[in-house]
């Protein structure tokens, strides 16, 4: 099989069309970048893949879970993310999570 390609002077860009993604949680705004990293593609898969594992600890989850969003979202989005996975005034809990990590 052979591939044509014409040459032009164009030249072919790949940039995102985004400096972010950004999404709310009950007024708060979080960002994370246009893309995932390639490789954090893949370290994000496997950890979601262990989160759902039945053998996992409680403990294991919530480092799994914490390890996921530092991975996806911009430095401060994740912290103020993560510290509401345990605030009992202002949760996040797993349907909203399930919503944003399907979004």
């Amino acid at each position: 099989m052979t591939l044509s390609v014409p040459l032009d002077d164009e030249v072919m860009d790949f940039s995102s069309p985004r400096k972010s993604l950004k999404f709310k949680v009950d007024g708060d705004l979080f960002e994370a970048a246009p893309d995932v990293a390639a490789e954090l593609a893949i370290e994000f898969m496997d950890l979601s893949n262990k989160i759902d594992e039945t053998e996992s600890t409680p403990e294991q989850q919530i480092a799994v879970l914490h390890a996921m969003f530092n991975m996806v979202l911009f430095p401060e989005s994740a912290e103020r993310f993560i510290g509401r996975l345990r605030d009992t005034q202002n949760p996040i809990g797993y349907e909203k999570i399930n919503r944003i990590v399907k979004w």
